[in-house]
């Protein structure tokens, strides 16, 4: 009985894989037709040189080669995913920030300064900063 049953599930894994094999074919026959449709498309319409037209074609079929032929079928939103961090080391930094209420404090902008930090030229009127030595328009020393 067990061996019947093995022998059922290795036909059918054996369809399986004939017929991934088989849409696998289709679809590289198919990428091939457009990659060869591309390629001269590129040269006639577009007047492209040879060399430039077949680097973009060749980019184009291994790019589309890679998502036909890989083993682990993955979407490709799970391919971006991927380069993110786990989440449930995210949920356990963000367990530990948390947000101090903040007390007004009334004499927070009651600060005194020795010397003005903008200053205005007495021949000219112009204003100036507090570390400059010399008005630029009149050039009267401050």
């Amino acid at each position: 009985m067990l061996k019947i049953e093995n022998h059922e599930e290795n036909k059918i894994n054996n369809e399986k894989k004939n017929t991934r094999i088989n849409t696998t074919i289709i679809y590289l026959i198919i990428l091939l037709l457009v990659v060869i449709y591309l390629f001269i498309y590129l040269l006639e319409h577009y007047k492209t040189p040879i060399l430039i037209a077949f680097l973009i074609v060749l980019f184009l079929f291994l790019f589309s080669l890679g998502f036909i032929l890989r083993k682990k079928k993955r979407s490709i939103l799970s391919l971006f995913s991927h380069f993110r961090s786990d989440p449930s080391r995210e949920d356990a930094r963000k367990k530990y920030i948390t947000q101090l209420s903040r007390k007004p404090r009334p004499d927070i902008l009651n600060f005194n300064y020795r010397k003005p930090l903008i200053l205005k030229c007495s021949n000219c009127g112009m204003m100036l900063t507090n570390f400059m030595k010399k008005c630029p328009k009149c050039n009267c020393e401050l």
